[in-house]
């Protein structure tokens, strides 16, 4: 297993504005961070925060040859998805606690 540290969204996106060749690092079973549930984004969060993450979250992704990623799984405590659809299209998702599931 891993053992990663959280990471505020607002870290996170420092993290990947510093280093924008970097995957983030990526937890494996029994690591803790897997089993917290995330922090909803902010309505104020910067969008551009927002878009970082996002790269370093395809990044990641790509890395690890995985099709979808949530930030938890990264130590980033936000409830962000990436998916990686067939033909390396790629969308981001923002979850809210209060959206119907």
């Amino acid at each position: 297993g891993t053992n990663l540290k959280k990471m505020s969204s607002k870290e996170a996106a420092a993290v990947a504005r510093r280093s924008p060749d970097q995957a983030f690092s990526f937890a494996r079973w029994p690591d803790p961070i897997l089993r917290q549930i995330a922090s909803p984004i902010p309505s104020h969060f910067p969008d551009e925060n927002l878009k970082e993450i996002a790269y370093a979250l395809r990044r990641t992704a790509r890395k690890y040859g995985a099709v979808g990623l949530a930030a938890q799984q990264c130590g980033v405590d936000a409830s962000i998805v990436f998916l990686e659809k067939a033909g390396g299209r790629s969308s981001v998702f923002r979850l809210d606690r209060d959206s119907p599931s």
